[in-house]
């Protein structure tokens, strides 16, 4: 058979194998090292995508898109029975993450944001509000 297809995104698409890392989001925010053990596990976690591993980039996945996919239902309200709609802006926070050499995947800090799926979802809440005024854009200009 052939490959097998998947929506997670390329950990190399923009090219490189991996990023070194050098620890500095351990202790972020000058916390006391008292965090949500959770939330440095998200980290540890995005760490290792960073640094280009796949298997965690498939962890990753696995752990966040069924979350990603709920919360955006959620957040969409009665937009949300347009599956096309939920998948499209689920697609787009998954390239947010990965785009611009990974900055915005690199900039969770688990001190502020707490767990890795309320920084997705504030992602997705991010693109619905750009998805709106678009298309609100578009209806005006037709």
């Amino acid at each position: 058979m052939g490959k097998r297809s998947s929506h997670k995104p390329d950990p190399t698409a923009d090219g490189r194998k991996s990023r070194s890392k050098t620890g500095n989001h351990q202790k972020r925010g000058g916390g006391n090292g008292t965090g949500n053990n959770g939330a440095q596990e998200d980290r540890r976690l995005v760490d290792r995508c960073l640094a280009g591993d796949e298997q965690a980039w498939d962890k990753l996945f696995r752990q966040q898109h069924p979350h990603l996919l709920t919360a955006t239902r959620r957040l969409l309200g009665g937009a949300a029975h347009d599956g096309q709609l939920v998948d499209e802006i689920v697609a787009r926070v998954w390239y947010r993450l990965v785009r611009d050499r990974w900055r915005v995947l690199d900039r969770y800090d688990p001190a502020r944001d707490s767990r890795l799926n309320a920084y997705l979802t504030g992602i997705a809440r991010f693109e619905i509000k750009q998805y709106m005024r678009s298309e609100e854009h578009r209806r005006i200009h037709e």
